[in-house]
């Protein structure tokens, strides 16, 4: 094939999230998508492959440990002024707080609400980049081979909330139960979601008698429904 009839190349989306299981799920609603994607764990590692090369499109976890999203968007927005770039999109990946997702900043081109259908992140991100959107196909599959990572992460961030609790630190406590929320809320786990969705507001109430109990419920429930 010759240069000036090959194929255009694949847009290219880097997705940043602390969270392994909701990295799996969007992986797994990406399947199919006319779009790469490359996956990282954090804000700094997110900035550190933005840095080394263009992206087409970011989708950008808002609350991610050592290096917020909104920071490393800020970050990348600085390193496209400094190379000269095109601007490109970047997307907030949030559960946001009980009134919906945190409103990003003048970095973000929009956001991408947790908990989302496999329907709401195609459109989303095909809007980004100027394309058509995906056609709807209906009940996506079975996601039951992707749960047992959501249920080692949310084992993870309840031994997290359990630390803060016997340490006194509620942030703490309220950050795990944010993210065990909008994980369990993308996979339909709404039990997981509601009792997660306690904890945090009790965190952020400062009630640790009633933390403490609904942590209890919340890891007897990670127990009972771990498939």
């Amino acid at each position: 094939m010759t240069a000036e009839h090959a194929a255009p190349a694949a847009p290219r989306v880097l997705v940043a999230d602390d969270d392994r299981a909701v990295r799996a799920l969007v992986e797994f609603h990406f399947r199919d998508a006319p779009w790469a994607a490359a996956f990282v764990a954090d804000g700094s590692a997110a900035v550190d492959a933005f840095g080394r090369e263009p992206w087409s499109l970011v989708l950008l976890d808002l609350d991610m440990p050592g290096l917020p999203g909104a920071e490393a968007a800020r970050a990348m927005r600085r390193i496209e002024a400094e190379q000269r770039r095109v601007p490109a999109p970047i997307l907030a990946l949030s559960a946001g707080g009980p009134d919906g997702p945190a409103a990003p900043g003048p970095e973000f081109s929009g956001a991408v609400p947790k908990p989302f259908s496999r329907q709401g992140l195609l459109h989303a991100v095909a809007a980004a980049l100027g394309h058509a959107p995906a056609p709807a196909r209906g009940t996506d599959p079975a996601l039951s081979h992707l749960l047992p990572r959501l249920y080692d992460s949310a084992a993870e961030l309840a031994a997290d909330a359990a630390a803060g609790l016997d340490s006194g630190d509620l942030d703490a406590v309220a950050r795990a139960a944010h993210k065990i929320r909008g994980a369990a809320a993308c996979f339909g786990l709404r039990p997981l979601a509601e009792a997660a969705a306690r904890l945090e507001a009790q965190a952020q109430g400062a009630d640790h008698a009633a933390a403490s109990a609904t942590l209890g419920a919340l890891v007897e429930l990670l127990e009972a429904s771990r498939p």
